[in-house]
């Protein structure tokens, strides 16, 4: 057979038969090897029953049945240790009545298939389809779900499947459904997949289906209360991804706990959850990094976030059961006197049109359940929406601050800003009591608020009934309360309650209702700038006003102020052309001196025949002096000018030769009276 190419030989009689041989080079040695087969075998059972040979392989057609995809290729392995190998049910199959000696070893690579551990993918044999999901979990992290329906049933207060330590798991579906038949009563945490101290984790391609409850709105064992939990994270899970369609269950995602801290600190997860009457497709204790999208039918809550921190989470819901804030913001334990707020958060909470919703309840809030010291809520965002009907969410309101327990001083709040639209316009019956709370006030003295505000926020009222108010009390304001770019429509009470030393700046807002402020022990500085009051039951009962070019329309007035710069000062006087306008009632001018002075020793502000009527400065030629801190005035009241006035800077001492001074006038336009 020398020189003889392999082609050249005739073929060999198929099928084999088990007789022949096969030269392979062993140690340097040309040598002979069996050819050893068992063929096609229908099942694994007949797999089971058949004795491996040396270099032994089969090629089984099903688990069950043939074409039921849990075949595969097996090859043999003899000649171990007795107990070496144990028969795991779809991987590794020792021959019945073997003691594990030798066993057929499934040929794979990639992920494990658990129609190969005899999971039924078509609605039948919960307890089998149960097993073999645990089976193929317990030998691998890489799992796959073929398309198709999986019934299973595993006790209460035990996962069906936990992994814990593992740095990688991929538990892939293709449109898979989890059915779980059991019916829940005990409030525990029944995990589908449970993971402990896991990193790398993909849950993706599979959806879970519980069973329905009879009475989803009582307080004890309706929607929120019983139910699995679909995945379950604790003690510093890392590298989160779930996407899902989740049906009658407790929880969508769950990571960490209320009371036990060790549980928390789950981060970086993001996910994308639909679900059906879920009490909470996500509720995050101590987790750092997200980003979730809900989209949320007849949930509890659709996002629970204690103690989060940096991310996005956006809750598009409809309808709810029992709880009356769809997306809440509060604390989580860290250790015994110490809770965490949230920080850093991105959060919108849409409404599609509840028709199942609760009196006076809520799209988004930030809500205590501690009052630890030194809890802080800061840099968080909140966009809203709502467009309501008389049957369409029209007592839910957009957003709240409060507390279930008493506050304390030490607890923080700081850049906290809301936006939205909230549009009453298709509604005719009443509305909530109040579109929006900021409740800093109570028992405990009040918590410390920074830049609470509002930007953006478009609020258009009922048709035929009284809009809702908007509350803000906050006497623990410190710095800047903003309200910028917002309407606020017809009939809407708007309150505001602060401190002697906070402001509270509206810009570029419309106020279309009765405006409001109380202060505690004195009086706060509200600033309105460029904004349109137009009811003449404006009111602000106490406190320092500020207008600049803000109109009261109702009122027949506008309240305007005039920034007016002199240009280089240089001679005996400058002329200010026309600086007050025609039909306009002056109450003060203010000023401060942009560039030094030279030549004169000082300078007096006033009109042609009173030239002191608004300042008489000598020796203020500084950069940063300001008028009319010091120096003598004639006017002492608000002056009338039927027709535009130039107003003159007149030099003292000798004439100017440099310098310049910046002013700013405030006073009345009127126009015709309009309501």
């Amino acid at each position: 057979m020398a020189d003889v190419k392999i082609s050249q030989l005739p073929q060999a009689s198929l099928p084999l038969t088990g007789t022949e041989v096969f030269p392979l080079v062993q140690n340097g040695v040309t040598v002979q090897a069996p050819v050893v087969t068992t063929g096609v075998l229908t099942t694994l059972a007949a797999l089971r029953d058949t004795t491996p040979s040396n270099n032994g392989t089969a090629n089984v057609e099903g688990y069950y049945t043939s074409g039921d995809g849990g075949g595969g290729e097996f090859y043999a392995i003899t000649g171990a240790a007795a107990g070496t190998y144990v028969d795991n049910g779809g991987t590794i199959i020792v021959p019945t009545g073997g003691n594990g000696s030798s066993a057929w070893i499934r040929n794979y690579s990639g992920p494990v298939n658990v129609l190969w551990f005899g999971a039924y993918r078509n609605n039948t044999n919960q307890t089998e389809t149960t097993a073999a999901i645990q089976g193929a979990c317990a030998v691998s992290t890489d799992i796959y779900f073929p398309n198709g329906t999986y019934r299973v049933n595993f006790p209460e207060n035990a996962p069906m499947v936990q992994y814990t330590n593992e740095t990688s798991v991929n538990i892939i579906g293709d449109g898979a459904l989890i059915y779980d038949t059991r019916n829940y009563t005990v409030q525990v945490i029944n995990a589908v997949f449970d993971f402990v101290t896991c990193s790398n984790i993909t849950v993706t391609g599979i959806n879970y289906e519980g069973q329905p409850l009879a009475d989803k709105s009582n307080p004890v064992s309706g929607v929120g209360y019983t139910g699995a939990t679909f995945v379950n994270l604790s003690q510093q899970c890392l590298n989160i991804v779930v996407n899902a369609n989740l049906k009658y269950l407790r929880y969508g995602i769950r990571g960490g706990s209320y009371s036990t801290p060790s549980e928390g600190d789950n981060n970086n997860i993001r996910a994308n959850l639909t679900t059906l009457e879920c009490g909470y497709p996500v509720a995050l204790y101590l987790s750092d990094t997200v980003d979730i999208n809900i989209y949320a039918d007849k949930s509890h809550r659709s996002a629970y976030l204690a103690g989060v921190a940096n991310g996005r989470v956006f809750v598009s819901f409809k309808d709810q059961y029992i709880a009356p804030v769809q997306v809440i913001l509060t604390d989580a334990l860290v250790a015994t006197g110490s809770s965490r707020g949230c920080k850093n958060l991105d959060v919108s909470a849409f409404d599609r049109g509840s028709t199942l919703f609760i009196a006076n309840s809520y799209c988004a809030a930030i809500s205590l359940s501690r009052n630890d010291p030194d809890i802080t809520y800061e840099n968080i965002r909140f966009n809203i929406y709502i467009k309501s009907s008389d049957t369409v969410a029209s007592t839910l309101g957009g957003y709240l601050i409060n507390s279930t327990v008493d506050w304390a001083p030490t607890i923080k709040f700081s850049n906290i800003i809301v936006s939205g639209i909230i549009d009453r316009s298709a509604q005719t019956v009443s509305a909530p009591l109040y579109e929006m709370i900021v409740s800093l006030t109570g028992t405990g003295g009040p918590p410390i608020a920074d830049n609470v505000s509002v930007e953006n926020l478009r609020y258009f009222p009922p048709s035929g009934s009284t809009g809702s108010g908007f509350s803000f009390a906050m006497p623990g304001l410190i710095n800047n309360a903003h309200f910028t770019d917002s309407y606020f429509g017809t009939t809407t009470p708007f309150y505001l309650f602060t401190n002697t030393t906070s402001r509270v700046d509206m810009q570029n807002c419309t106020l279309r209702g009765s405006f409001s402020n109380s202060v505690s022990d004195g009086a706060s500085y509200i600033s309105f700038y460029n904004c349109n009051i137009a009811d003449v039951n404006y009111q602000v009962t106490t406190g320092n006003k500020s207008f600049v070019d803000t109109t009261i329309q109702g009122a027949g007035y506008n309240i305007r102020t005039k920034i007016v710069d002199s240009g280089v000062l240089s001679g005996a006087s400058v002329n200010l052309n026309f600086a007050i306008p025609e039909l306009s009632v002056v109450t003060g001018i203010n000023g401060i001196i942009t560039q030094q002075i030279t030549g004169a020793t000082g300078y007096q502000l006033g009109i042609a025949t009173d030239l002191t009527r608004y300042g008489n400065r000598p020796g203020a030629t500084a950069v940063g002096t300001v008028l009319p801190a010091i120096g003598a005035s004639t006017a002492t009241g608000p002056i009338n000018y039927s027709g535009a006035t130039t107003l003159v800077v007149t030099a003292i001492g000798s004439n100017f030769t440099g310098g310049r001074i910046r002013l700013a006038i405030f006073y009345y336009d009127f126009s015709n009276f309009t309501s």
